[in-house]
């Protein structure tokens, strides 16, 4: 990553849980400030490019089947980063985890990846295919790559996910409660080395299973939150945060694993 990214180094998961529910008041923010779950389409703009991606109104309480504000912060986000050269996806490779709709990963391969892997559960692979199918074409001559591939947290990835390991892995409104932070952390560990960044968005809701996630993540994991100043300048909110996460070498009171 190139310098100018502004971010803030966390150390203790109480801690920042204090600051985020002091400072930011995330319960009086707007909710669905920049999403609308009750169309059958949401439109967004991204790296240029017009999209429409369905959601699913059938499934509006199922997580997958629409996008959350933190979907598109996030994706404004890596889109602003990348035009201020803070951000580099050319030729690089990502995994998306918990894709949903596809917003991010589709801007992910906007932004130049050479091989773009989407990952949800088996019952959101239809809904995502159709807006992959819908949205995105490589660029003519170009090798660049974007599958749908079925991911369960906490289960063994598959040899496209391992071989080669993501330089960059993406997810945004995955930190939701405490009965799947966990399969998500197992799942970050097998995915990703020391060169791997991993960024996520989380939408501020719980503020017990955002300590809970931060607090095992850091033996694990090295951890910063972004600035709100490094964030896209008319796509941010109260509600969300975003951090990045690198792989420590050694894990604190860990085997490695």
């Amino acid at each position: 990553m190139a310098g100018g990214l502004e971010t803030f180094a966390v150390h203790n998961a109480s801690e920042e849980v204090m600051l985020l529910w002091s400072f930011r008041d995330p319960s009086r923010a707007k909710h669905y400030a920049f999403v609308s779950q009750k169309s059958r389409h949401l439109d967004a703009e991204v790296c240029g490019r017009n999209l429409r991606l369905v959601q699913s109104q059938m499934q509006s309480t199922v997580t997958g089947s629409v996008v959350w504000d933190s979907a598109l912060v996030l994706a404004k986000f890596l889109e602003y980063a990348a035009d201020q050269g803070w951000l580099d996806f050319r030729a690089k490779s990502c995994v998306e985890l918990g894709a949903g709709c596809g917003l991010v990963g589709l801007t992910v391969a906007f932004l130049g990846a050479a091989r773009v892997i989407l990952t949800d559960m088996p019952d959101r692979l239809r809904l995502l295919r159709q807006n992959v199918e819908d949205n995105y074409v490589a660029p003519k001559g170009s090798p660049a790559s974007l599958e749908v591939v079925e991911l369960l947290w906490s289960t063994e990835p598959t040899a496209a996910l391992l071989d080669p390991r993501p330089d960059w892995i993406v997810a945004s409104d995955v930190v939701y409660d405490d009965e799947t932070f966990a399969d998500l952390l197992t799942t970050l560990k097998e995915l990703s080395t020391s060169e791997t960044t991993i960024i996520i968005a989380v939408e501020l809701r719980i503020d017990s299973v955002i300590e809970s996630f931060l607090e095992a993540a850091l033996s694990h994991f090295s951890i910063s939150r972004v600035a709100d100043k490094s964030l896209h300048p008319e796509y941010k909110s109260q509600r969300v945060v975003v951090y990045l996460l690198r792989r420590k070498e050694k894990p604190v009171g860990g085997d490695g694993r």
